[in-house]
């Protein structure tokens, strides 16, 4: 097994002597299996291992498995000043897209002595024959510039067996980013350009969730993922704060976007600056804000708690939606279609086939067809606002956009929506996305979502494993695009 603890030597001293401030805490003693003993100052406690300050400049680490005992000294003093980054230590059940526990996440910010901030997530995936761990650990200087980066992956089977690991550790000097990757195969070192811009991931999104009241549009960022070993273009974007639905509460969130070429990530973020729902792979793996010991209580489970499916499917299984999130439910599951609502915003979604047109019919000629029964089937005053080509992944669309109104005493409704019309493998199928007009511009993002999941075959969804874990994590599913 690879040495958490020689790894995270390796990783961490390099803080410049500093002198000891008024207010210090007394150190702690670690006293390890062996009988030795180390005295300095545990500085951070994540999963399996500890680090302690033994110097100034020197921080090591321990698996805890090598501790005997610890003796804590007393605690420090206030601090002079307030971190660049708020300390916080929350805990997340992950579920997949059935809505089964299939794991835990722990995820903490933490302001050292030297002023430091320790930015760390630890992993564990239920598989189906046995269980990935997966420890992240991020650290940056007092103004936030990233100092060093660091991963750990084990895939254990049902015995407790290492099967895999990998490690992988990162060090930033002089503009420069030097990367050593250790395995069962051997140790890798590559040296890239890593510029003042530069990010790492969980100093970024930690950076993001900060901005309280500000919305953010589509700013690009690029940064060194130390799970894959490379480096990715990130786009983020905030908007105001809306009304949702977790777990059947309505609570008002900020919703924080942020992707990448594969990911489409969304996690809210209440008035607390708590993040109550992140999306690890779209809604096919999810992390829910709960305590320690319902996250604990998760390892080795994969039960369903309540959470809900994410795929709403026609009952013939030859059309299926995601839904964008829990604030959608299924409402209609017929053989030759499905739809979908979000009550809270009077809105829906649904997804059919036109199965009447014969093989020789042309795009045009199926989007007639679907005019036709929008005005047969919601208003015969239904105006098409707009009708003009779109493309649906690698195939042609034709996107309209309509409108009507609905009338009650005393008060008129109006209504809007797109109906895009696809062409795919020689099928005719028509998605259509309403809401009150007031409403249409903040579920912008949520009707491009449900287009762009839209499945039109059974095996479009496929297992794959979530970024950075090994072959015994979950089954999330691969949103085709």
């Amino acid at each position: 097994m690879l040495s958490t603890a020689l790894a995270l030597a390796l990783l961490l001293p390099q803080t410049p002597d500093a002198p000891v401030r008024p207010g210090a805490a007394q150190q702690d003693e670690i006293e390890l299996t062996g009988g030795e003993t180390i005295q300095g100052k545990i500085v951070q406690e994540v999963g399996n291992y500890i680090e302690v300050r033994i110097g100034p400049s020197t921080v090591v680490g321990f698996e805890r498995s090598r501790i005997a005992r610890i003796r804590r000294g007393s605690a420090a003093g206030p601090t002079a000043r307030p971190p660049a980054l708020p300390a916080r230590d929350d805990w997340f059940l992950l579920h997949d897209a059935e809505g089964r526990t299939v794991g835990y996440l722990h995820s903490a910010v933490q302001v050292q002595e030297d002023e430091t901030v320790h930015l760390s997530e630890e992993w564990l995936f239920n598989g189906q024959r046995g269980t990935t761990r997966v420890t992240l650990l991020e650290v940056a200087e007092p103004n936030l510039r990233p100092r060093s980066c660091f991963y750990h992956e084990r895939v254990l089977d049902r015995a407790g067996r290492v099967r895999s690991e990998q490690l992988r550790l990162g060090k930033v000097n002089a503009e420069r980013l030097v990367v050593e990757t250790r395995s069962f195969k051997g140790v890798e070192r590559k040296s890239y350009a890593f510029p003042a811009a530069m990010q790492l991931p969980l100093l970024y999104r930690e950076r993001l969730r900060r901005l309280t009241g500000v919305q953010v549009h589509a700013t690009q960022q690029n940064v060194f993922d130390v799970r894959t070993g490379e480096f990715c273009s990130c786009e983020a974007s905030a908007g105001a704060r809306k009304r949702v639905q977790l777990r059947g509460a309505e609570v008002s969130v900020r919703e924080l976007v942020v992707r990448n070429a594969t990911h489409d990530n969304a996690e809210w973020i209440d008035g607390h600056a708590n993040v109550v729902r992140r999306e690890i792979n779209g809604p096919s793996l999810v992390a829910v804000r709960v305590d320690r010991a319902r996250a604990l209580a998760a390892e080795g489970s994969r039960a369903a708690l309540g959470f809900g499916q994410a795929v709403a499917a026609s009952k013939s299984g030859r059309l299926a939606l995601w839904l964008p999130s829990p604030t959608w439910h299924q409402a209609l599951a017929r053989d030759e279609g499905v739809a979908i609502e979000a009550p809270l915003y009077g809105a829906t979604a649904t997804l059919f086939e036109l199965d009447q047109l014969g093989a020789g019919a042309q795009l045009e000629t199926a989007a007639d067809a679907v005019e036709r029964w929008l005005r047969l089937a919601i208003d015969r005053q239904l105006r098409i606002v707009e009708r003009a080509p779109a493309q649906f992944r690698r195939g042609a669309a034709i996107r309209l956009e309509v409108a009507w109104e609905t009338r009650r005493p005393g008060a008129v409704e109006h209504h809007a929506g797109t109906c895009h019309v696809l062409l795919v493998d020689g099928r005719f199928v028509a998605l259509l996305c309403t809401a009150p007009r007031r409403r249409v511009a903040g579920l912008e993002r949520e009707f491009h979502r449900i287009l762009g999941s839209v499945q039109l075959r059974p095996g479009e969804i496929a297992p794959l494993p979530p970024p950075g874990a090994g072959d015994s994590a979950p089954p999330v599913v691969k949103l085709q695009r």
